[in-house]
């Protein structure tokens, strides 16, 4: 009896480990890009969950910035030659595989403050990888407000 529950222990946690080995693995399936006022938003839309790496990393060559996403046991299915990077501040995406390591490579013409999160899959869309890139001008701006030369300041009343 101690040998069937000890085999049944071992295949369960065999079971456990085999199931989340694929707990990081999807696939892109496809990618969408627009432009905001004051932000980029790539969209990775993805076969399922997973977890991902963001590093940002200096420009080389005249571009001013580079940002790498990891996901491990991963594919790129979509077609990268669709992303249309026209007056955005990407100028070159490409993909590269390492091991089984799926990098997304992302070189920046401006510097761009990076943020990257997962959506879980809805009635609409999948499981998605969202990364927007904030412009730094517009996260740098700042409204200075000089007093009148009479002394005397605006003031606005607003009632709800």
């Amino acid at each position: 009896m101690i040998f069937f529950a000890r085999t049944r222990f071992c295949f369960s946690a065999l079971a456990l480990l085999f199931l989340a080995s694929f707990a990081d693995a999807a696939n892109i399936q496809s990618v969408r890009l627009w432009r905001a006022p004051d932000n980029t938003r790539l969209v990775f839309d993805l076969s399922g969950p997973v977890e991902h790496k963001l590093v940002n990393l200096p420009g080389e060559k005249g571009l001013a910035q580079r940002i790498v996403i990891t996901l491990p046991d991963s594919q790129f299915n979509a077609d990268a030659s669709k992303v249309n990077i026209a007056n955005t501040p990407l100028a070159n995406f490409s993909i590269d595989k390492n091991g089984k390591e799926l990098q997304l490579v992302i070189d920046l013409s401006t510097r761009v403050k990076p943020k990257s999160f997962l959506l879980p899959a809805n009635n609409q869309y999948g499981d998605r990888l969202v990364l927007d890139l904030f412009d730094e001008d517009s996260v740098n701006e700042t409204k200075i407000v000089k007093p009148a030369s009479n002394g005397m300041r605006d003031v606005v009343i607003a009632i709800d």
